[in-house]
């Protein structure tokens, strides 16, 4: 779980930070053409207000989508976990080699303009990391599977493009491959073979372990 990570980026950072008791945000319900429960909506929207928050910080770039309309007209920001951690410049470095796989909902589906492709970009140069972008990436970059309900549709579909996606990965001979959407992390990971030498994480997770190995 990237939770744990969250909690000690955040203390890290100097940021008072609070996690509720938070109900899923059913994005997939509604991508399969489903009803969101109103009750479990509504329990998000009052824990949120109630806990007194500015700013709502997701560790899902779908969630963000979700809880930005939920939250509509109550003022409170809402923004990915990567934008957060990019703003901070975070004190830590990384002698290697990284990828980045652009998640769709936090790039070119994000709204977000260029921010969805630059935050992660920013905090993977402030650790002084190689970044080997692969031939498709930002707006252009490839689906990898894993989101708008495909895995429980069509999943030898899923599983096909995440294969696909990962011979581009492979291809940069990076240490990590870095991503910012569990949805991504789950379908390229059940796409890895065992001679894979590559570690595929969230930007999050990754900056935790090597806070962690360099005792920052």
């Amino acid at each position: 779980s990237d939770v744990p990570a969250a909690r000690r980026v955040l203390d890290r950072m100097g940021m008072e930070h609070a996690f509720i008791d938070e109900r899923c945000c059913q994005a997939l319900v509604q991508l399969l053409g489903g009803e969101r429960d109103p009750e479990a909506i509504e329990h998000n929207r009052k824990a949120i207000i109630a806990a007194g928050a500015e700013r709502v910080v997701t560790l899902c770039p779908t969630c963000s989508h979700m809880l930005e309309a939920d939250l509509d007209g109550t003022g409170i920001e809402v923004m990915p976990f990567i934008e957060v951690v990019a703003a901070a410049e975070l004190p830590v470095s990384f002698d290697g080699v990284v990828t980045y796989h652009d998640p769709c909902d936090l790039g070119r589906k994000s709204g977000r303009g260029a921010l969805g492709f630059d935050a992660p970009r920013k905090a993977i140069a402030a650790t002084g990391a190689t970044l080997e972008e692969m031939p498709r990436s930002r707006e252009d970059s490839k689906c990898c599977g894993g989101g708008g309900g495909l895995r429980a549709t069509y999943p030898a579909l899923s599983v096909a493009m995440a294969k696909q996606r990962m011979e581009e990965i492979r291809e940069m001979d990076a240490e990590y491959c870095l991503t910012d959407c569990p949805s991504c992390v789950h379908n390229l990971s059940n796409a890895l073979k065992r001679k894979d030498k590559v570690q595929i994480m969230t930007t999050l997770r990754w900056l935790d372990s090597i806070m962690e190995e360099g005792g920052e």
